[in-house]
């Protein structure tokens, strides 16, 4: 079998395992207590934080952008579908001017679309400078893997994540 196959067949072998681990009533309380501390999340109107809804690239931005510190503040980078009026402009841009996130092909960044597993890993990964987009998104799920990031988010390559499995990601990235 060549190298290629082998390091695939061990991404997928990984992915499903990883998928196959129990997510405990306590781990995400605890989760939960350590979110709102560090206000990673924000709370709805009726005071819950809503772990299993899924979560736009655009509120993803802002928890970005909420709980890392971009090294640049500024707002010169454009997507075609993305106007200054739209509630997540600047942190969608701080967060594109930082290298952190990127749009798609179309020069589109979809913020009203759901954020898929793998996006958010690759995200995370360019934030903590592990992995690289050669490869996409393998050289980065498994660096997140490596560094334990995934830990307790039952997710594979394609799944769109919930605000939970967000607040999880970003709690064992710091």
């Amino acid at each position: 079998m060549s190298r290629k196959k082998r390091f695939l067949s061990m991404i997928l072998l990984c992915s499903v395992t990883a998928c196959t681990l129990p997510h405990t009533a306590t781990s995400e309380k605890s989760d939960v207590t350590q979110t709102e501390k560090r206000q990673i999340l924000e709370g709805f109107p009726d005071g819950e934080l809503h772990l299993d809804d899924t979560l736009t690239r655009a509120q993803f931005a802002k928890i970005l952008i909420t709980t890392f510190t971009p090294s640049t503040t500024e707002l010169r980078y454009t997507f075609s579908d993305l106007s200054d009026s739209h509630w997540a402009y600047t942190y969608i841009q701080q967060a594109a001017n930082a290298k952190w996130i990127n749009g798609f092909t179309d020069d589109t960044f979809r913020p009203d679309e759901e954020i898929t597993y793998e996006q958010a890993i690759s995200i995370v990964c360019r934030i903590l400078d592990l992995g690289s987009n050669e490869k996409y998104p393998f050289n980065y799920i498994s660096a997140a893997m490596e560094y334990s990031l995934t830990e307790n988010i039952p997710c594979l390559i394609g799944d769109i994540i919930t605000r939970g499995e967000a607040e999880t990601l970003i709690l064992n990235a710091l």
